[in-house]
């Protein structure tokens, strides 16, 4: 069974942990589908912050091309490193330290907390934090200036 699938009928839960780790595997590949999957098709991702990426974005395309955009703006020569997982009933949140490189070659780090909700087996909402938004609002701005390839 694929998580998340909704051609899939069960009764047993899965977890948010597992549905959050699911979906960092299928950002990781690029798995666009699998993503879509895993994600109610009502979704919301909430990003604060005033750069152009900020805001609430509502269902699952919005989602998906939001990730695909933000992919195309970076380049990325390393995965993230994982610093912990926290995992509840209908919650599942993890720590990770990032690291974007510009295409001018510069590499800005950046500890980031992903959380999100999981309602009858699929991730309902989701959220992203970083330990310096001014700084994340700045890279945003520049790399979101450059036209999308």
């Amino acid at each position: 069974m694929v998580l998340g699938d909704p051609t899939v009928e069960t009764d047993e839960p899965v977890t948010a942990v597992a549905l959050l780790r699911a979906g960092l595997r299928a950002l990781a590949t690029e798995d666009w589908q699998a993503l879509r999957s895993l994600c109610s098709a009502e979704v919301v991702w909430h990003v604060p912050g005033r750069s152009p990426i900020a805001g609430d974005l509502v269902g699952v395309d919005s989602v998906i091309e939001r990730f695909q955009r933000m992919r195309s703006a970076t380049e990325n020569d390393r995965r993230p490193e994982l610093v912990s997982w926290l995992d509840g009933d209908d919650h599942a949140a993890v720590v990770q330290r990032n690291w974007i490189l510009q295409p001018d070659g510069q590499r800005h780090a950046f500890t980031a907390i992903t959380l999100v909700r999981v309602q009858n087996n699929l991730i309902t909402e989701m959220w992203n934090l970083v330990t310096d938004q001014y700084a994340a609002d700045a890279l945003w701005e520049r790399l979101w200036e450059q036209p999308a390839p």
